[in-house]
């Protein structure tokens, strides 16, 4: 059998899926050239992956936050991550997919505007940095079929697996994942929050703009600049979806057996909906939910239950 050196780490379908997000076929073409479909698979994988390299740096390639372009990367993240996680796997490649899409989107767009370096070069920078974290993931990944059962032929049979006492998590280490499992969540939410409006022509909220305003000017006394509110916004949002993380964790980390994936993440997308329809209206910067468009509800359910199904997934990974 194989040994624990040929098994993939679970943490590697995030980081699978994170190049996925940035270059779709990422994932499938670093596990086809560690010889995981077979000597077909590999060339096709390396033409996939050549193809999309060139693709990315044309000025007319859609934005990678555009629906179809993001299902893609969601898919092929999903894949990837199930090829070396399992399940589990599969939940946080696709949310690492949906996070770094937009987010990496809005950065290189930021690199190009702040440093004036042609958009080609940062792609290309972009692709040394997926080939390099896509190489470091798939180090340790799965030998090929035919050729575990043939080094099992030559190999000693481990021991049976001794059962080991389930060792409970600290507080400080559920809290740490769970923080950087919802600062994931919050960038998937973000990115599917792009490609609806993208979808539909609708306009950003800028409600953690004012969020932020009123704590900067009115505890600090400082003024925003107009040009520094659109930062504000994507701050305080990022902030804001993170700090969930902080009691997730803790409540996760504190029970006796962990809940799945599914239940856990419907039950932090629930909660943070639910407390935004009391917060918001408190705020006075929303009406009370009876007086809201029910479609507009149920769109904003729905971004809730992204940020916590790709919360939940990557914090099964990360524990």
């Amino acid at each position: 059998m194989p040994s624990q050196s040929d098994r993939t780490p679970p943490a590697a379908a995030a980081a699978l899926g994170a190049v996925t997000g940035l270059r779709s076929t990422a994932g499938p073409a670093a596990l086809g050239l560690r010889g995981r479909w077979g000597r077909s698979g590999r060339i096709a994988a390396l033409l996939a992956a050549t193809g999309e390299v060139t693709f990315d740096k044309l000025p007319a390639v859609p934005p990678r936050s555009d629906l179809p372009s993001l299902t893609g990367r969601i898919l092929s993240g999903a894949f990837t991550g199930r090829e070396v996680g399992g399940a589990s796997g599969a939940g946080a490649g696709a949310a690492c997919a949906l996070a770094t899409a937009y987010g990496s989107q809005r950065l290189r767009a930021l690199v190009g505007e702040r440093t004036g370096l042609p958009d080609a070069l940062i792609g290309a920078l972009e692709d040394a940095v997926v080939i390099v974290v896509a190489a470091g993931a798939t180090r340790a990944a799965p030998r090929p079929a035919a050729e575990a059962e043939a080094g099992a032929r030559h190999e000693p049979e481990d021991p049976p697996d001794q059962p080991q006492p389930e060792r409970r998590p600290s507080l400080l280490g559920s809290a740490g994942r769970g923080l950087a499992a919802a600062a994931i969540g919050t960038a998937a939410m973000t990115s599917a929050q792009n490609a609806y409006l993208r979808l539909t022509g609708g306009a950003p909220s800028s409600v953690p703009e004012q969020v932020g305003r009123r704590i900067i000017e009115g505890g600090l006394g400082r003024r925003v600049p107009r040009k520094r509110r659109g930062a504000l916004n994507q701050g305080t949002h990022m902030l804001y979806g993170t700090a969930w993380g902080l009691p997730f964790g803790l409540a996760v980390g504190s029970l006796r057996t962990r809940p799945g994936a599914s239940a856990a993440g419907a039950a932090l997308g629930l909660t943070a909906w639910g407390a935004s329809l009391v917060e918001l209206p408190a705020l006075g910067l929303s009406p009370p939910p009876w007086q809201q468009p029910p479609g507009a509800l149920v769109v904003d359910l729905a971004m809730h239950l992204v940020y916590g199904a790709s919360t939940a997934a990557v914090y099964q990974v990360l524990a």
